[in-house]
């Protein structure tokens, strides 16, 4: 549910038009989902919730 809510919550913090908002939790979202694939790979730790 937070990664639902938290990237777009972001969003419309940071930007004001919808478009850039979209963009711009589609974006924080990746970028969330992929750092914490990375640090689950690196500190050898399973990736789960």
């Amino acid at each position: 549910m937070a990664m639902l809510v938290i990237p777009a919550a972001t969003a419309y913090l940071l930007v004001g038009r919808f478009i850039s908002i979209m963009l711009a939790a589609a974006a924080l979202g990746t970028v969330a989902s992929v750092t914490g694939l990375y640090l689950s790979f690196h500190f050898n730790r399973p990736a789960r919730p």
